[in-house]
């Protein structure tokens, strides 16, 4: 659980264009809400539950930031 947000470096090569360093961004960011996402359902501590719905929407927020930017950068 440690590395659900952490990017998925052995799927690059030793040079990284803008859209792989996206898709490894943007795969990280997936993995951390889904993480939080199901962890959800295993928490009985209310606080827990919500610092974790509040980083499981953190993580949808930072896929839209990130798709916009590269949406910049594409066209």
């Amino acid at each position: 659980p440690w590395q659900a947000e952490v990017p998925d470096y052995e799927s690059l090569g030793r040079t990284v264009e803008l859209e792989d360093a996206f898709n490894v961004a943007m795969g990280a960011e997936k993995r951390a809400h889904d993480f939080y996402a199901e962890a959800i359902d295993f928490i009985e501590d209310e606080t827990v539950v919500e610092l974790f719905d509040w980083l499981r929407r953190a993580e949808i927020e930072h896929q839209r930031m990130l798709t916009e930017e590269m949406a910049r950068h594409l066209n």
